[in-house]
C-alpha cells in the first residue's frame, strides 16, 4: 500500500467504504445486501423470503417419491409372490452349497 492512500472513505451522503476488514461487537441495519458468501454461526430471522416454498416443494417431492416407490414395493412383492406359488420345488442342489 502506498503511504498517504485512503483505507477509508465516507462520503457527503453518509456511504462508507473501507479497505481490509470490518469488525464490530453489534450493529443495527435496515437494510443491507452482501455479495459473496454469508456464513453465520446462528440466524435468527422473523421471515426468510422464499423458505416456505422451497420446504413445501421439498415435503411435496417426499411424499410423492414415498408414495411411489411403496407403490412399486408393493407391487415387487405381489410379481415375486406370484411367481413363488409356481415355483415346483423349492430344494437346492448340494452342489449349489
Amino acid at each position: 500500500m502506498l503511504s498517504g492512500s485512503a483505507v477509508a472513505k465516507i462520503d457527503d451522503q453518509g456511504n462508507a467504504s473501507f479497505s481490509g476488514q470490518l469488525s464490530a461487537l453489534s450493529g443495527q441495519f435496515t437494510d443491507a445486501s452482501i455479495s459473496g458468501t454469508l456464513r453465520a454461526k446462528n440466524i435468527a430471522a422473523d421471515s426468510i423470503d422464499g423458505l416456505e416454498a422451497k420446504v413445501s416443494s421439498i415435503a411435496a417431492d417426499t411424499i410423492l417419491n414415498t408414495k411411489y416407490l411403496v407403490h412399486t414395493d408393493f407391487a415387487n412383492l405381489a410379481s415375486y409372490s406370484a411367481q413363488l406359488t409356481n415355483v415346483p420345488d423349492l430344494t437346492v442342489p448340494k452342489s449349489s452349497i
